[in-house]
């Protein structure tokens, strides 16, 4: 018996295989970038710098790569001091691709779980050694939990790199999860305390001069050029990043409300990080990891007006605009997209 061709189907597998084949190809040339600009492992560097050296010096006003994480993420960083930087390094490479590999393949399968790992996104964030996979996969299993325990696990994430999870107080609000208000609230509160015991009060205090200089490091770096959000751009393109701020914060809420309180755990964990995104002056592709299975899943759909913005992200995630692109289509999606089926994960 012949079986009767499905051309969706058809589409989408070429679209696998491209998508596949063009990360691969995006991981390749990355990687040799960051060889060739001495550039790899450049954050995971600053990170064990900061667990290192003694607590006087970390907050110190450097113009180049300084460290501006609040003294929670210190707690974090701490027993990375112990393994030197060739194996502290590696271990980071497979903890952020085994994590967020681990938290993809739960909620939406293997072969989204694939393009995830494969994605520019995910590159981005693992070859510099940074947070965005680790804390991302933290997000992805928050979401998956249900009331305290997702509240806790995000709370933890919070400590880590709470820009990333600006918009996550937001969602719990808007979707009336008081259990895990709560429980996001005890999990930072406790990080806190540790801090305390272990660090002491004037790190705040140390933290608070460094973030307040870190604007000038960051245009010192042109590391604006790497922003996602608005406010990120105007400040790389000379203008005050207030208005678009405020911008930035109408189109945040007006996402929220449309999208958060039907979302399933994995756009739920899209919407941490575009509204984060959208209400933060500083957050850049490599902070993007956490949405990337929203967006594969988004770009596997068998509707074009769905898959176009999330293809731009994929392909595209250090253009702002394709994250902007995806966020209107979730305010005001097209009438296809409301009634178009989600192509299976598998």
């Amino acid at each position: 018996m012949n079986q009767v061709r499905d051309p969706a189907a058809e589409h989408e597998s070429r679209l696998f295989k491209l998508a596949l084949a063009y990360g691969l190809v995006f991981w390749a040339c990355y990687v040799g970038y960051a060889l060739h600009k001495e550039i790899a492992g450049n954050d995971f560097g600053v990170f064990l710098r900061a667990a290192s050296e003694p607590l006087e010096t970390v907050y110190a006003l450097r113009l180049s790569n300084p460290f501006a994480y609040p003294p929670t993420t210190l707690v974090w960083l701490k027993p990375w001091a112990l393994l030197g930087p060739h194996a502290g390094f590696a271990l980071w490479i497979v903890l952020s691709v085994g994590a967020m590999g681990w938290a993809t393949r739960r909620l939406v399968g293997s072969r989204v779980a694939l393009l995830v790992i494969a994605s520019p996104a995910m590159a981005a964030t693992v070859v510099i050694g940074q947070f965005g996979a680790l804390v991302g996969a933290m997000i992805l299993f928050a979401f998956s939990l249900k009331g305290w325990r997702q509240g806790l696990l995000l709370g933890l994430a919070a400590t880590i790199k709470p820009q990333i999870l600006l918009a996550a107080p937001l969602i719990l609000l808007i979707r009336r999860d008081w259990s895990a208000l709560l429980g996001a609230a005890v999990a930072g509160g406790i990080v806190v305390m540790v801090q305390l015991l272990l660090f002491g009060p004037d790190l705040w205090f140390r933290w608070l001069d460094a973030l307040g200089a870190f604007p000038r490091a960051v245009e010192f770096a042109g590391a604006y050029v790497l922003s996602v959000g608005p406010a990120g751009l105007a400040s790389h393109f000379g203008y005050a990043p207030w208005p678009f701020l405020a911008l930035g914060a109408a189109l945040a809420a007006a996402l929220l409300w449309k999208r958060a309180h039907d979302a399933d755990p994995v756009e739920l964990a899209a919407l941490v990080i575009i509204a984060s995104a959208f209400l933060s002056p500083y957050l850049l592709v490599y902070d993007l990891a956490a949405m990337m299975p929203f967006v594969v899943r988004r770009m596997l759909a068998r509707d074009e007006h769905a898959k176009m913005p999330a293809l731009a992200v994929f392909l595209a995630p250090f253009a702002g605009l394709s994250i902007l692109w995806l966020a209107c289509s979730l305010i005001a999606p097209s009438s296809s997209a409301k009634k178009a089926p989600a192509s299976p994960a598998n």
